[in-house]
């Protein structure tokens, strides 16, 4: 049903009670410093869920990319007003 690294990213996110609004909510691109990353926008609702459902969503994600994963976090959407409302993107750093 998901196909590659963003589908592993949304198939994690079903798992743990969360959703992407669209298809195009969760894209794959290189981060500033050359590396891949995985980026779902607005992510505001994970920021937000339970830590024990944060933690859900950890599981899922290492078992989905086990030691792929450099890092994951928050990114502030400050930068991009003409979203309305910034909010957070969810962000995972992977090695290639």
């Amino acid at each position: 049903m998901f196909k590659g690294d963003t589908g592993l990213f949304r198939a994690a996110l079903l798992l743990s009670g969360f959703f992407a609004r669209s298809e195009c909510m969760i894209f794959n691109d290189k981060n500033t410093t050359g590396g891949r990353r995985l980026k779902l926008w607005f992510a505001d609702a994970v920021e937000q869920a339970p830590l024990e459902q944060q933690q859900v969503l950890w599981e899922h994600l290492l078992e989905a990319f086990g030691d792929r994963i450099k890092d994951v976090k928050f990114l502030d959407n400050f930068g991009y007003p003409m979203f309305g409302d910034p909010g957070y993107s969810l962000a995972i750093y992977l090695r290639d």
